[in-house]
């Protein structure tokens, strides 16, 4: 029967009327509307009633989500002192027992050995109504052989911490630095060269006694973030840059900062550059790096969101003329390009690698010869900032700020269009370096400060006033964005600040360390395809949390 659905065709209906008088001989014939409507009745399909629309859900309270599981890290085991760091923890013969670094005191960790000497951890080991109330334990620095480097080096910290003693700059406890004595060479059992050195004031200084700071360096903070996969926030960040550049204030004018009534920073009013007669000329400290910025706890009001930086190991440092015209350029190229060099080869500022079509014009101007000394502390800061953003290149995403990287890549000099300075977005000035920083998610006025401190001519950069500034009306918008945030923006926890500490050998042995592969799946239909990552060696202490490489440790973005 050919026919469409409720609509019989004539043909239909004779069929229709065929098969009831097959059916029923005797049946009246129906007409064409009779077959229509009897079709109709006993054929037709009914259509179901339309579905009610469905009700809305209720309300019931919100789900409590657990903290964000990420990657868990601890620092290794402090190491046993081997054999030959074995004499430098030993007790110092023929020293008063009063005195730090005498009899009542021990050696108890060798924190490391550099250019200017072995560096140890003392602590008290004397009767308990003589323990320090302050410094119960020390930091000794101790020079192998005669020659002036300590003595040096304990002047500076004297002159630094003298005046007016700063949180930025490391603490010289025994200030001057003692010099060694005939008494002293012998009880040590000392050449006598140690005497002929020092000339008619003493021998040469052979320990400087300084404060110890058990947060560790910047270094050490860095590489701890690194190992929990934790970026640095910017507020965070903005905070260790203005550290860094109150610390370089320290080394030109040997006072703090100071600000006006509105708050503006200002130049120290007892600055020493005030007083040309006992001005010894700016102190460049030719070796800032991460190893050398030192953290200390929270213990000052206006740090009590990050620790405070504070530098150490002046053991290269200089003064440096203020006045252009009384600084020349060395006679020869090579005795310049010694001085250029001056330093940690990986954390030399951009000047130190100039090109060399600028090198002959470096050397003519005095001017420009003399930027590139008191530029130098500028120049530092920023590689330390970019230190701390930018990581390698190939196959590391750019979400993190902890990377582990040679600063300054001299091969790739760039000039972006328009920085935005201190007084808003202007062209760039010349050639500066760091060009990874730009595709970092921080704000674009961050990442504007740090490439300022990295120009290639010196005298492009800001001065530490003009940094200061920038910084303090940065913090200042941080600060008054995370208030005004719904719910209200905390600063960063302290527990990804402090440095931990080591777990004993039961606690390492009772969270083994495995080796495992990248977990991180690519997805079609929220099934998993394939394995797109194969990072090898990572190490996660807990079997149970999704074992993440530096690429996709945010479960956020990465489930």
């Amino acid at each position: 029967m050919a026919a469409r659905a409720g609509v019989p065709t004539p043909q239909f209906e004779d069929e229709f009327r065929y098969w009831d008088d097959i059916n029923d001989p005797n049946a009246v014939l129906l007409t064409n509307f009779q077959v229509q409507t009897r079709y109709a009745a006993s054929q037709a399909v009914l259509y179901a009633p339309p579905v009610p629309p469905p009700a809305p859900p209720l309300a019931r309270a919100p789900t409590a989500l657990g903290g964000i599981i990420k990657p868990l890290g601890r620092p290794p085991l402090a190491p046993a002192p081997v054999a030959a760091h074995l004499p430098l923890l030993a007790p110092v013969p023929g020293v008063p027992a009063a005195a730090m670094g005498g009899i009542n005191w021990i050696g108890v960790k060798h924190l490391g050995t550099g250019g200017g000497g072995a560096v140890t951890m003392w602590e008290w080991n004397g009767p308990a109504a003589g323990r320090p109330a302050i410094h119960d334990r020390i930091v000794i620095k101790l020079q192998p052989d005669p020659g002036p480097e300590l003595l040096d080096e304990g002047a500076k910290l004297t002159y630094l911490n003298q005046a007016n003693p700063s949180e930025h700059i490391v603490e010289l406890l025994v200030s001057p630095a003692t010099r060694m004595t005939p008494a002293m060479v012998l009880a040590e059992n000392l050449p006598n060269a140690w005497l002929a050195g020092g000339g008619a004031g003493g021998g040469d200084v052979r320990r400087l006694v300084m404060e110890y700071l058990p947060q560790g360096s910047l270094h050490d903070l860095r590489g701890m973030r690194i190992g929990r996969n934790i970026r640095f926030e910017e507020l965070t960040l903005w905070r260790i840059f203005e550290c860094l550049v109150d610390g370089c204030n320290l080394l030109e004018h040997r006072e703090n900062f100071t600000a006006n009534n509105d708050g503006v920073p200002l130049l120290p009013l007892n600055s020493i550059s005030r007083t040309p007669a006992a001005d010894p000329g700016v102190l460049v400290h030719f070796d800032i790096k991460p190893e050398n910025i030192l953290l200390a706890p929270r213990s000052n009001p206006d740090h009590t969101d990050t620790p405070l930086c504070k530098i150490a190991d002046f053991g290269l440092s200089l003064f440096v003329d203020r006045n252009p015209d009384n600084v020349f350029p060395h006679p020869t190229w090579a005795a310049n390009q010694t001085e250029r060099y001056r330093g940690t080869v990986n954390y030399l500022t951009p000047v130190g690698r100039l090109r060399k079509e600028l090198q002959v014009a470096l050397l003519e101007s005095k001017l420009t010869f003399h930027a590139r000394n008191n530029f130098q502390n500028v120049g530092i800061t920023g590689i330390i900032m970019l230190l701390l953003f930018v990581g390698n290149g190939a196959g590391k995403r750019m979400s993190l700020a902890c990377y582990d990287k040679v600063p300054v890549e001299p091969h790739r000099p760039f000039q972006p269009a328009v920085l935005i300075g201190a007084t808003g977005p202007a062209p760039a000035k010349g050639i500066l370096y760091g060009a990874d920083l730009q595709i970092l998610g921080f704000s674009q006025n961050l990442k504007d400060a740090i490439h300022e401190c990295l120009y290639e001519i010196p005298d492009h950069r800001p001065t530490l006033l003009q940094l200061k500034r920038r910084i303090k009306v940065a913090i200042d918008a941080c600060l008054a964005a995370d208030l005004a945030a719904v719910p209200p923006r905390r600063p960063e926890g302290w527990q990804n600040l402090a440095r931990t500490e080591p777990l004993v050998p039961a606690q390492a042995a009772a969270r083994p360390e495995i080796r495992t592969q990248c977990t991180f799946f690519g997805f079609i239909n929220r099934e998993p395809v394939a394995r797109l990552c194969n990072v090898q060696a990572l190490r996660r202490a807990n079997p149970l949390l999704a074992a993440r490489c530096h690429n996709h440790w945010d479960l956020r973005r990465y489930p």
